[in-house]
């Protein structure tokens, strides 16, 4: 049983909740999916922020059905230069090499705390 047909059969929102948390991947697919993720998105908003500069034309009027195409074009747009991870999310989490909230990040950090209340 899936964790949303727990809800639509009337489990109630609590159980569904409960049941997200045992079915999501974990490790460092997730963390690309994420980081992939991000990067679509903000990509999406560049891809978005910069047709508005565009100037508009008769040729193809302004239209609802106009403002969907464009939208999912640019999604589209934006999944394909994130697989390349342009912007370095990926790459950023490969050299850390660990998660933010291992006990190892956690000492490395205090550690450079330390250094620099010394000088």
């Amino acid at each position: 049983m899936s964790p949303l047909s727990a809800l639509d059969a009337g489990a109630g929102a609590a159980a569904a909740l409960a049941n997200l948390g045992t079915s999501l991947p974990t490790g460092r697919t997730t963390t690309q999916k994420v980081t992939r993720e991000l990067e679509t998105v903000f990509l999406t908003q560049l891809l978005q922020t910069m047709r508005k500069t565009v100037p508009q034309s008769d040729f193809l009027p302004k239209s609802a059905e106009r403002d969907v195409y464009d939208g999912m074009f640019d999604r589209t747009i934006a999944e394909t230069i994130a697989k390349q991870d342009p912007l370095g999310f990926d790459r950023s989490l490969k050299v850390s090499g660990t998660p933010a909230d291992s006990p190892t990040a956690s000492k490395t950090s205090t550690a450079r705390e330390g250094s620099d209340e010394d000088r």
